[in-house]
């Protein structure tokens, strides 16, 4: 029944394997050597199953540990024994309090801190403490952070449903930027660096090409030549080669960013039909339009 499984995210390990997330199913672990699949269900009776089935995100650290985050917190797989530890919020292992929270994305920064995106905000796995942590801003703990990735000045970036948020790390400053500031939309859901200091944010509506250093914006749309204006949550890729792949509802959309230029070229305006209450009009000397306007 596994091509029936709604399948919402994917991670390649360094075993070969790879690891599939269902909407409700479990998690799956395709091997490619017995070309067989497996399937891990939640289970209220066995402890070392699955913290649930609906699984958002898995990512295999720099360490090799399989975490998966679902819609009740965060899980690591002990790959010899196939059993799960669930991993509690700092706050709900003090008090056993309350419910995790759901991860919505993982991410291993450039000095080995693995950050998760939340519906309470952002917080910091503590891998020695085995309990992920709110960030020491306030302002982080009040906002569902969707997606969290890092450029190549070692910034911080969040994808949320109200915009972007910039956590320059050794500045200290955060910077805000939503769709008033020029984003197509506010709800993101996906945002991908490339290797040009720019990062590419995937929304509800449309796709935007940000360069901070310039502060310009830059918005596709479907007219431009995207598969369609809305994307789906985390469904991005940058290949080896540099080129980036967003998934959508109709499909994909992908390039390479060094081959994207504006076009500089004005186009000439030219008039070739003139309407009046959605009806043409011919020029004549009995009506309304004497005579021609496209001379």
């Amino acid at each position: 029944n596994v091509y029936n499984n709604m399948f919402i995210s994917i991670c390649e390990d360094s075993r070969d394997s790879l690891w599939i997330g269902t909407y409700g199913c479990g998690l799956k672990r395709f091997d490619r050597k017995t070309r067989q699949f497996k399937t891990f269900l939640s289970d209220s009776a066995d402890p070392g199953s699955i913290g649930n089935n609906y699984v958002l995100v898995i990512f295999e650290d720099s360490r090799k540990t399989l975490l998966i985050g679902t819609r009740s917190g965060l899980n690591r797989l002990d790959r010899k024994t196939e059993k799960f530890s669930r991993i509690l919020a700092k706050d709900r292992q003090q008090n056993r309090s309350g419910s995790n929270p759901t991860i919505f994305d993982i991410f291993e920064d450039s000095a080995g801190k693995i950050w998760l995106g939340t519906s309470i905000g952002l917080r910091i796995f503590n891998t020695s403490a085995d309990v992920y942590e709110k960030h020491p801003e306030p302002q982080f703990s009040e906002i569902r952070v969707r997606i969290v990735t890092e450029d190549s000045e070692k910034r911080l970036i969040l994808g949320t449903d109200s915009g972007i948020i910039i956590l320059d790390r050794q500045s200290n400053t955060v910077r805000k930027i939503a769709a008033v500031d020029g984003l197509p939309d506010d709800n993101i859901r996906s945002i991908v660096p490339d290797d040009n200091n720019n990062i590419w944010i995937a929304t509800n509506y449309g796709l935007c090409r940000l360069d901070l250093t310039k502060n310009r914006f830059l918005n596709y749309y479907r007219s431009d030549g995207l598969s369609g204006n809305q994307f789906n949550p985390r469904a991005r890729l940058k290949t080896v080669e540099g080129n980036i792949y967003f998934g959508g509802m109709n499909g994909i959309t992908y390039f390479s960013p060094d081959r994207i230029e504006k076009n500089k070229i004005t186009p000439n305006i030219e008039i070739t039909e003139f309407r009046l209450m959605d009806q043409v009009i011919i020029p004549g000397k009995d009506n309304v339009l004497k005579r021609t306007i496209l001379d």
